[in-house]
């Protein structure tokens, strides 16, 4: 199982790029509103690897941004970079935190019978109807209950059925080790 985007940083590193100019730079670009934008942390760590060695005194995430804004300026003379040859296999259903791509499977027991939906394009289909994971589960039960409890899916890519609850679980534990870390940062 593979999440994208949680940095485990040292403390040392975070230090050194809270004394150098370019947590100033951040700092300045974070006068308008931003968002999180997952990222893997591996790309993004190369990133701040290839700025650093090339000497390149500007903020990876500047970097990303700048990226973005190349891309808004080319990609009209570009149409490849359009995704305009959308396939099936680049779409799926968000849910919270978790994305689950096209042709997953979702199912629920419930009373000894197993009840199943599937994941088309980017809806979630159960008895041939568009719905989501909470109102599926509340539907077969008849009650309100947590989807992350009941669900399992099986994505395309996947031998076995997974629980819902291990991947909100997972996500909690990496909030939590986001936290802590928060915490250690500013108290030092």
């Amino acid at each position: 199982m593979s999440f994208n985007c949680v940095f485990f940083l040292t403390k040392g590193f975070i230090q050194e790029t809270l004394r150098s100019d370019h947590f100033e730079r951040t700092e300045q670009n974070l006068s308008q509103p931003t968002i999180g934008v997952p990222v893997p942390a591996e790309l993004f760590l190369r990133l701040a690897d290839f700025l650093r060695q090339q000497n390149d005194g500007r903020d990876a995430v500047t970097v990303v941004s700048d990226a973005i804004e190349y891309w808004l300026v080319n990609a009209d003379a570009k149409p490849e970079l359009l995704g305009q040859s959308l396939n099936e296999d680049s779409t799926g259903y968000q849910w919270k935190h978790l994305f689950l791509p096209h042709q997953t499977q979702l199912r629920m027991q419930y009373r000894d019978q197993y009840y199943y939906a599937v994941i088309e394009k980017d809806k979630m289909v159960y008895q041939g109807r568009e719905t989501s994971p909470g109102s599926m589960v509340n539907e077969i039960s008849g009650t309100s209950r947590s989807a992350w409890r009941d669900l399992w899916f099986k994505r395309p890519s996947d031998n076995t059925w997974l629980p819902a609850s291990e991947f909100s679980k997972e996500r909690q534990k990496q909030v939590d080790l986001g936290n802590r870390l928060l915490d250690q940062l500013t108290s030092s």
